[in-house]
């Protein structure tokens, strides 16, 4: 029997049962076949995930597509297909060694997607994206040697790295789709790791002990990709149905936010428009009412003046859109602006050393928008000498603590103000704990992030 081949190395199996030409025919055209089915429904699979996921922007759908298209790239080896190409003679990458690098291409793209499954179940993703990143390195390095010229220690480190990689990305696979089922009861991935996996990592055993895979009774070639790729699929869409419910759900919520923000900026409009009335309009009017005497009380009129225009300072400061700077620093120029005119003296203190402004951006403006109207409480309504601003980091998120030494106030009455309802309502929107205790010897607010 002559084998004839243009492959320098590679297992290469033979049956004498192919001699004869209707057996040979018989067997070449049910492999082709099977070939040919695998990668229709592959192809068909992958674009319709790829497509799905480029639409609604879903990751995991995206890399199951890429993954499904890397395997499909792999199953052109079978049957001989990429003999058909011209390889380049000067690198190492060849119609023989093609499958593993396709094969090491799957150990890739197989950890981008095996992260967007697991990540919902308890474990320490820090230590799982070092460990899956380790893998992905080796894996990367692999395949790069095939692009370079075919010396010997290259070629043998292509040779004997595929299935070691291969058998650590097994382990890794089916250890965190069994945490999954144990602590996330999913069952669902971890049949796909083992229907996917283990007859493959079977097979390669069997390949590189030489041992008989007749004997192993692994003959699902059609059977279990194809169930593979459904189970694959199956979690990409129940995936993409969680997520379209969620983007469903913030939505509505996202509708609600803009109408209760839009109320607290109505309110703070109109109260804004009260103070000028009330307060700076009665106050220049008492001015205007010293001068018009036949005795001009100069000084009387100047304290009067003074104080209309600290008051439309503190009205103004409250208009200054400052968005874009961190909470620490609106804090800081805040304390300093009403430490520049006001008759009480605030005193700041951060304790968490700025870890605040690592909190989401809407959050940190409503907490801002509350500290400021509990200072300009205390400054208006409080006849306080003190004020303490103080920030604290807790075991979970951070307290904020306004504290006085007024007269206090009768905090059965605190709803029915506009300042108060604004900052019950901010504090809801993002989700703090609000509360107020006062009493003669003074107020104070604690503002907690849960």
């Amino acid at each position: 029997m002559v084998l004839h081949s243009t492959r320098n190395y590679g297992l290469h199996i033979t049956s004498l049962d192919l001699y004869r030409k209707p057996r040979f025919f018989e067997h070449a055209i049910s492999q082709n076949l099977k070939s040919i089915f695998q990668v229709i429904y592959c192809f068909i699979f992958s674009a319709v995930l790829l497509l799905l996921g480029f639409f609604y922007s879903e990751k995991l759908m995206i890399y199951a597509g890429v993954m499904i298209g890397v395997a499909n790239a792999n199953m052109f080896t079978v049957g001989y297909l990429y003999d058909l190409f011209p390889f380049p003679t000067f690198l190492n990458l060849n119609a023989s060694n093609i499958g593993s690098f396709w094969m090491l291409g799957l150990n890739v793209f197989f950890h981008p997607f095996a992260y967007e499954v697991v990540q919902s179940i308890p474990i320490n993703l820090k230590r799982y994206t070092l460990g899956a990143k380790i893998l992905v390195v080796l894996n990367v390095s692999v395949m790069l040697l095939h692009f370079l010229p075919p010396y010997y220690l290259v070629l043998f480190i292509i040779t004997n790295s595929l299935f070691p990689l291969t058998l650590l990305n097994t382990l890794w696979a089916i250890y965190h789709a069994t945490l999954l089922f144990i602590r996330g009861k999913r069952i669902d991935y971890l049949i796909a790791c083992l229907l996917g996996i283990l007859p493959t990592m079977i097979k390669s055993v069997a390949s590189y002990f030489l041992i008989n895979q007749e004997s192993l009774s692994l003959n699902s070639d059609y059977f279990t990709p194809f169930v593979v790729i459904i189970l694959i699929s199956y979690i990409s869409f129940e995936q993409l149905r969680k997520s379209l419910i969620f983007r469903k759900i913030h939505e509505s919520q996202m509708v609600i936010l803009k109408d209760d923000l839009e109320t607290i900026r109505k309110n703070e409009v109109e109260n804004i428009g009260r103070q000028l009335h009330d307060q700076v309009g009665n106050t220049l009017a008492a001015a205007l009412g010293y001068l018009n005497k036949e005795k001009i009380d100069v000084s009387t009129s100047r304290k009067i003046l003074e104080e209309a225009i600290n008051e439309i300072r503190l009205m103004s400061h409250t208009l200054v859109k400052d968005d874009n700077l961190s909470l620490t620093t609106k804090i800081e120029r805040t304390v300093d602006q009403y430490n520049e005119f006001s008759h009480v003296k605030v005193h700041y203190h951060d304790f968490s050393e700025g870890k605040i402004n690592q909190l989401e951006s809407l959050t940190q403006q409503n907490i801002y928008m509350i500290l400021k109207e509990c200072l300009l409480n205390v400054i208006r309504h409080s006849k306080a000498q003190e004020a303490f601003l103080q920030i604290f980091e807790q075991e979970k998120g951070f307290r904020f603590v306004v504290e006085d030494d007024g007269v206090g106030f009768d905090t059965s009455l605190e709803g029915k103000g506009i300042g108060l309802l604004n900052m019950k309502k901010r504090a809801t929107i993002s989700q703090l704990k609000f509360n107020i205790e006062s009493n003669s010897n003074g107020t104070t607010t604690i503002i907690e992030t849960m």
